[in-house]
């Protein structure tokens, strides 16, 4: 599906994918106020406000309107609802503001439902003078990626545990690396979660620290594993207070972090890297953001918690210029390289 600026030539278009989703959306409310505003929306409202569209094959299967931080209309054609459109439109939206604001009709019970899901409040109740119907006024606010991504690992570190503690898919992958590494190495568990993965690496003689920046996934993780050290950090900061290591595994955890800031990430990895020490990444492959894991339903609401991806070439040119040389493609479970997972190593040479 493709995202782009309405123009001239869609207004007619737009107004009667409009007009019908209306008709169908609001039977409480009498055709005839729709009929007579088809003109004003098509001559007032969309050549005065941003409006963007939703294409499938050339064809127009929705729209978003604003006016500044108001949220005019969102409509998605009947037969192409439930198929996510409506949620990639208001993401286009989230992703240049920091403030939505709207009003919903509260008899279109779906539409409220589904604003609730992708993150609004409500905040006020109204009466549409001209429909005499109730209006739901509601808002969105961004929070920052920082937090946004930490509370979804907040909310789901329990379940992740529970989960993972279990399932040891990534066990021959840290063999492989705990292959490459001294005896009793010293490994650094970047992004830890609540431990799990600390844990396997302990059972094979690694003297393991974990750290993430999700207390909830810390609190877990010292009562589930207590092999190993656990540390709050915020791994975009790392310094050279937790000392020098053997090895650093970073699994699912550089996903998180923007291409703008990769490079100094890497850079602080190799310096707290011993000479000679291993990095293994864990990372989703490509380019840009994977829209299927940046926004997931955590307690019936949508988080966008941005998940990048990266390519091999582009992670061994920004590597090198940390002195970091790529050793190889490691080890990874055949369903999670199906699932364009990848693990690449790289050693510090310098």
């Amino acid at each position: 599906m493709k995202i782009r600026k309405i123009k001239d030539e869609d207004i007619n278009a737009v107004v009667e994918l409009w007009y019908e989703v209306s008709l169908e959306a609001h039977s409480f409310v009498p055709s005839e106020y729709w009929k007579k505003n088809k003109e004003a929306m098509a001559t007032k409202y969309l050549p005065n406000s941003e409006t963007y569209l939703a294409l499938q094959k050339d064809t127009i299967v929705g729209f978003i309107t604003m006016v500044d931080n108001y949220l005019a209309a969102i409509f998605v054609s009947s037969d192409m609802q439930g198929r996510g459109i409506g949620t990639e439109l208001l993401n286009h939206i989230k992703d240049h503001r920091n403030l939505i604001q709207l009003k919903v009709y509260k008899k279109n019970s779906k539409s409220v439902n589904f604003y609730i899901k992708q993150g609004f409040q409500l905040f006020a109740e109204e009466t549409e003078e001209v429909t005499g119907e109730i209006e739901c006024l509601m808002k969105w606010k961004k929070l920052n990626m920082k937090d946004e991504t930490k509370l979804f690992y907040d909310l789901t570190a329990e379940k992740t545990a529970d989960e993972w503690y279990q399932n040891d898919i990534l066990l021959p992958t840290i063999k492989e690396f705990a292959s490459l590494l001294p005896e009793a190495p010293r490994v650094l568990d970047l992004g830890c979660g609540p431990g799990h993965e600390s844990k396997r690496l302990a059972s094979l003689g690694a003297d393991v620290i974990g750290i993430d920046y999700s207390s909830e996934c810390i609190r877990i993780a010292k009562e589930r594993c207590h092999e190993c050290e656990f540390k709050l950090m915020d791994f975009r900061h790392l310094d050279g207070s937790l000392g020098r290591f053997d090895g650093v595994f970073a699994s699912g955890s550089l996903i998180h972090i923007t291409p703008a800031d990769l490079s100094d990430v890497l850079k602080n990895i190799a310096a707290i890297l011993k000479q000679d020490g291993f990095l293994i990444m864990i990372l989703q492959d490509g380019e840009g953001i994977h829209e299927k894991y940046s926004n997931l339903e955590v307690s019936g609401k949508i988080l966008r918690r941005p998940v990048y991806c990266y390519a091999k070439d582009h992670l061994i040119k920004i590597s090198s210029r940390s002195n970091l040389e790529f050793i190889k493609e490691g080890l990874l479970d055949k369903n999670l390289y199906a699932d364009n997972w990848r693990n690449h190593i790289f050693k510090r040479i310098k």
